[in-house]
This record gives C-alpha cells, structure tokens and sequence, in this order.
C-alpha cells in the first residue's frame, strides 16, 4: 500500500474554515427533509396558525410541532404564541435561503 505521503507534495496549506460553518449546517439539515420546505413555503407570505398547517399538511399536531421547532431553532421561522394555538411566520434568513435554492437547482 502506498504511503499517501508519497503521493505528492500538498497543495492545501494551512486552511482556515468560516466560523459560521456550523449555523450553515444547521440551515441544510433544516431544510433536508420536504415535509420542512413545505412548511417553509406555506409560512413564507403570512403568519400561518399551527391548526391550519394541520389541515393542509394532514399530519398529527405533535409530527408538525417536531418540524416546525427545528425550523425555529434554525432561524427560519418565527413563532408567537395566541391563546393556545402557535402562529409561526418564515423569517428573511428562510425567505433568502430557499430563494438561493431554488435559483441553484434552475441553474
């Protein structure tokens, strides 16, 4: 087996990675299931009441609040609380992520 210090010389010196690399990642494995970008979809105009995601979505309360709260805990979506039912709204860090995304998969 060859010793990869055979190889070649290195061509990557010393690297320095973006700080923010991980609030990124946390944004992608946010985004990574489709059942996440709908909700960012059907958030992304108006505040939207969890009872009405519900509906459109047609999965329990307790699945769509899991999604929606790594949505929030992403910095994607806003949510208020009114009376019992939460009211959850995309944020411009969403409003911009998914907009680069679609305009990377046309590309």
């Amino acid at each position: 087996m060859t010793d990869p210090k055979d190889c070649c010389e290195p061509s990557i010196g010393s690297v320095r990675f973006p700080d923010d690399l991980a609030d990124k990642a946390k944004i992608f494995r946010a985004l990574g299931e489709e059942v996440r970008l709908k909700l960012v979809h059907l958030v992304r105009d108006d505040e939207v009441c969890v009872c009405d995601l519900v509906a459109v979505m047609g999965m329990p309360q307790g699945t769509l609040s899991h999604h929606l709260g790594v949505l929030q805990q992403a910095g994607l979506v806003t949510a208020r609380k009114q009376g019992r039912w939460n009211y959850y709204k995309a944020t411009p860090l969403a409003l911009g992520t998914v907009d680069n995304l679609r305009v990377a998969a046309h590309a």
